[in-house]
């Protein structure tokens, strides 16, 4: 990608990252699958992981699942 090679991208700096670790979260679960591992939780949340390993999101828990319910609001 154009910001690993230092050069200014056409785009806000944090969304080539973020755009960054979608592709790398995407590496890792087919690299795994291709490794012979099974479409799992366990993959989805590895792959999770990866994506919010820094970050938007990586303050909360990557790679787990919430243990709570989120509230929705009627518009």
């Amino acid at each position: 990608m154009l910001f690993e090679l230092d050069e200014q991208p056409r785009v806000p700096m944090e969304d080539a990252r973020e755009v960054s670790r979608y592709v790398a979260a995407l590496e890792h679960g087919l690299a795994r699958l291709r490794g012979g591992f099974p479409l799992s939780l366990r993959l989805l949340c590895e792959v999770h992981k990866v994506l919010l390993d820094d970050g938007r999101g990586s303050s909360l828990t990557p790679g787990e699942f919430r243990r709570r319910r989120t509230s929705s609001t009627s518009a």
